[in-house]
């Protein structure tokens, strides 16, 4: 980025690779920016189903998801958090059972927990896009746009 005349931003934090930070993705404690990168060493590249305990309480145990062409199960020691956005979580739940029992069971699958309303009211979430005129001798965004100013 550096080459491209992005430099690291400060303001926050030092030594922050990116184009800029939001509140968010600081961690207030430590004063360091939050990654979920951190411990990704082995993480799933689409994640299948979650796998839930059959016996009494059903509980999530793990998960099931694909890897390089093969159904490979991950067992959970303490959670499962399943953050897929708005169209995938809701597929996952209904893929692991966990649904509407009558939509569950016209598609095959074995209902195992009836909460009827995942994977309904979804919501499209605004934008409101911003614009700003910055005065010269300020590096932004449009820049990276101009092959001539990125060769340099």
């Amino acid at each position: 980025m550096n080459n491209l005349g992005v430099l690291p931003t400060t303001i926050c934090i030092e030594n922050n690779l990116g184009v800029f930070t939001l509140a968010t993705s600081i961690d207030p404690d430590k004063a360091t920016r939050v990654s979920s990168a951190v411990n990704q060493t082995d993480r799933p590249s689409s994640c299948s189903r979650i796998l839930l305990e059959q016996t009494g309480l059903q509980r999530v145990i793990g998960v099931e998801y694909e890897r390089e062409g093969k159904i490979v199960s991950i067992g959970a020691s303490k959670k499962v958090v399943i953050s897929a956005g708005a169209y995938k979580t809701p597929k996952i739940l209904e893929l692991s059972g966990i649904g509407d029992q009558q939509r569950l069971a016209k598609l095959g699958i074995q209902p195992n927990v009836h909460p009827p309303g995942v994977g309904e009211n979804l919501q499209d979430h605004l934008l409101v896009p911003s614009s700003f005129g910055m005065k010269k001798g300020y590096v932004t965004g449009d820049h990276l746009s101009d092959p001539e100013y990125a060769a340099n």
